[in-house]
C-alpha cells in the first residue's frame, strides 16, 4: 500500500541530496539562513529551463542517509559487507534509499522511497516490533517566484512495523519549513520524542527560529514541548531520565540530563567543549550516556575554552552545494565519547575518525556497535577498543537489539 503523507514544497532537498552529512544541529544566524535561502532559490530558478509540473501536498525533507568513506581503522581481513557483518541480534539502518533490517546475514528493506526521497534516524520500538524514523518523500521542482517560506524544507517522523507493514505517521510538520528528526521512544513505547525546528520568516528575512524536544503519543493527540532550545532526545530504559543536546547559536552544543517529567537540570558537556554533539545514548542500566562528538582539538579538557567552530544548521547542506569546492568535505572526524548520568568526567570510547556516527548499547552494556559513514564497528567499553566490521556504511543512523 502507498504512503500517504502530508506535503512537500522544500527547495532545500536538493541540497541535502548533494551528501552533505545529515546532523541536527543548532539553527544558524539569521541572516546567513536567509540570504543563503535566497541564493539558492536564484540559483535554482536559474536552471529551471523546463516548465514546473504542479506541486503536489508539501511533505518533509531532511538529510539522506548518503555513502562516505571517512578514514578509520584498518579493515580485518575478514571484514564483511554489511549484510553479511559478524554481529548478533539485529540492527536497522538508514542507507541510500531504504530503511533496511540486518539479521543473519540478511539484509531487507522494510522501507523504500522514490529517488529523491530521504530517511535517517532509524530506531527500534523498546517491544522491537515497530521502527521510527524521520522521513521525506520527493520533493516537487521549485516554482521560480515563490516565497521563500513556501519552499523550504520539511520532515516527519514515521513508523513502519519491523516487517515492512503498517507505514504512518507518528508526527507531522504543522509549520512551513518545520523539520522533525531523532526519534526517541518512551519505555512503554506509547509516546515518541523527537528534534522539533521551525523558523518563521517575514518575506525573505528570517526573523525567529524555533529549537526544541517534542513528545507526542503514538495514539494521537496534540504534542507537547519537554524542553526548548534543545535536539536529540534520549530517555534511560526505567524512564527515569531525559538526555538531550543544548542548542545555543552563540555557545554551541552542550549534552544536558534532567529527571523525566521535570527536575532539576544537570550539565554534562559544557557548550565549549566540542565542536558538534549527536546521538546521545543511555546504557542498559541508566548509568552511563554514550553520544557522539567532533572534537578539533582532543587535548581540550572539559573545563578549558575553545575557539571551535559551532555547529552548523540545516542549511549547512545548501551552503556545501553552493559552494562546490567545501561539498566532498565530510567536516572534523567525529568518535564516539561517555560520560556517566550523574556527572563526571568524559571519556574517549572510540578512535575512528568517522563522519557522524550513531552508537547502539548491547542489551548487557558491554559492548556498542558504532554505525557511521565509514562502515560499522564493535565497540569494547571495558577495554576502549573498537574493531571494524564492515567498510560499508552511511549517514543516516543505526539500531541494534543485541541476542545478549
Amino acid at each position: 500500500m502507498k504512503l500517504v503523507v502530508v506535503p512537500l514544497s522544500a527547495a532545500l532537498l536538493l541540497a541535502c541530496s548533494a551528501g552533505s552529512p545529515a546532523t541536527p544541529v543548532p539553527p544558524p544566524d539569521a541572516a546567513a539562513q536567509a540570504q543563503t535561502a535566497v541564493a539558492q532559490l536564484n540559483a535554482l530558478n536559474g536552471a529551471a529551463s523546463q516548465p514546473n509540473p504542479p506541486l503536489p501536498p508539501p511533505v518533509p525533507t531532511l538529510p539522506p542517509a548518503a555513502k562516505g568513506t571517512t578514514p578509520g581503522p584498518a579493515p580485518a581481513s575478514g571484514a564483511q559487507t554489511l549484510a553479511t557483518a559478524k554481529f548478533d541480534g539485529r540492527i536497522v539502518v538508514a542507507r541510500d534509499d531504504a530503511i533496511a533490517v540486518i539479521e543473519n546475514g540478511q539484509l531487507r528493506p522494510v522501507f523504500k522511497v522514490e529517488p529523491g526521497g530521504s530517511i535517517k534516524d532509524p530506531v527500534f520500538s523498546p517491544d522491537g516490533k515497530t521502527i521510527a524514523f524521520a522521513y521525506a518523500p520527493p520533493r516537487p521542482r521549485v516554482q521560480p517566484g515563490r516565497p521563500v517560506i513556501d519552499q523550504l524544507l520539511f520532515s516527519d517522523i514515521m513508523a513502519v512495523d519491523a516487517d515492512g507493514s503498517n507505514a504512518h505517521p507518528l508526527a507531522q510538520h504543522d509549520a512551513p519549513g518545520a523539520i522533525l528528526e531523532t526519534p526517541a521512544w518512551m519505555p512503554d513505547g506509547k509516546a515518541i520524542l523527537y528534534s522539533y525546528y521551525a523558523p518563521t520568516y517575514k518575506g525573505d528575512e528570517l526573523v525567529d527560529e524555533k529549537l526544541e524536544v517534542r513528545r507526542r503519543a503514538v495514539s494521537g493527540g496534540e504534542a507537547t514541548t519537554l524542553v526548548k532550545n534543545a535536539s536529540n532526545p534520549a530517555v534511560s530504559r526505567d524512564g527515569k531520565w531525559l538526555a538531550y543536546v543544548g542548542e545555543d547559536q552563540d555557545q554551541g552544543q552542550s549534552l544536558h540530563v534532567q529527571p523525566f517529567g521535570g527536575g532539576n537540570d544537570k550539565l554534562l558537556v559544557k557548550p565549549d567543549r566540542f565542536a558538534a554533539i549527536l546521538a546521545p545514548r543511555f546504557s542498559p542500566d541508566g548509568n552511563t550516556i554514550a553520544f557522539s562528538a567532533s572534537d578539533v582539538s582532543p587535548s581540550l579538557t572539559p573545563s578549558a575554552p575553545s575557539s571551535q567552530p559551532k555547529a552548523s544548521s540545516p542549511l549547512d547542506g545548501l551552503r556545501a552545494l553552493l559552494e562546490p569546492s567545501k561539498a566532498e568535505a565530510h567536516g572534523l572526524p567525529w568518535e564516539i565519547w561517555s560520560v556517566p548520568t550523574a556527572g563526571g568526567a568524559i571519556s574517549q570510547m572510540t578512535q575512528i575518525q568517522e563522519d557522524t556516527p550513531y552508537a547502539a548499547w548491547a542489551a548487557n552494556g558491554g559492548r556498542m556497535l558504532v554505525y557511521g559513514a565509514g562502515g560499522l564497528y564493535l565497540v569494547d567499553v571495558a577495554a576502549k577498543k573498537s574493531a571494524i566490521l564492515s567498510s560499508d556504511g552511511s549517514h543516516g543512523g543505526m539500531d541494534w537489539r543485541s541476542g545478549s
